[in-house]
């Protein structure tokens, strides 16, 4: 959404897809479930949708979906986010690195051999810039999303510390060995 509109600057490009960026992740993946699960006087969307999948109207029963904040809603929905940091943890820098090392050690020595000109080799080795704006968007997200369920799943804690510290190496990685140097921001 952010690439159709017209910025004065690269900072406010690099803002406002960070922002956008922040506003649709924190809604899949923290508003959404607890949406889902939220009873409005008696309206449980998650039981009334899991209804309408087919082979499962008999199998889904009132008890089983659980509602509000209480230990069945920690146990079925907790379990869920704390998943999913948990990948988030490992996820996004461990496919990075792999697929640097991957293109270091094989693709690379292959690409550069058929090149002719010296202008074919500039562009084949020139790495590729570091997106600020999609790293920011994601340590924003893992701090929002674990402190709107932090009350209730005090792990969600650690699993902040973790992925940010994971991440602040990864990226230190990326950034100086790998990516280019990054443009001038306001």
């Amino acid at each position: 959404m952010a690439n159709y509109l017209r910025f004065h600057s690269n900072n406010d490009a690099v803002n406002a897809v960070a922002l956008y960026s922040l506003i649709f992740t924190f809604c899949n993946s923290a508003l959404v479930p607890f949406i889902m699960n939220w009873n409005f006087w008696g309206f449980i969307p998650s039981y009334y949708f899991l209804k309408l999948i087919p082979g499962r109207e008999s199998k889904v029963s009132w008890d089983e979906i659980p509602t509000d904040f209480t230990r069945t809603w920690y146990g079925v929905m907790g379990t869920q986010i704390i998943f999913a940091q948990i990948i988030d943890i490992i996820s996004p820098n461990l496919f990075i690195i792999m697929y640097i090392y991957i293109k270091k050690r094989c693709l690379l020595p292959r690409r550069v051999q058929n090149a002719v000109v010296m202008l074919d080799l500039h562009r084949i080795l020139k790495p590729p810039p570091f997106d600020i704006a999609m790293k920011t968007s994601q340590f924003l997200n893992t701090i929002f999303v674990n402190l709107f369920f932090c009350t209730g799943m005090p792990m969600l804690l650690l699993l902040t510390v973790c992925t940010l510290g994971f991440s602040y190496w990864a990226d230190k990685y990326l950034l100086l060995r790998y990516s280019c140097k990054p443009p001038m921001y306001d």
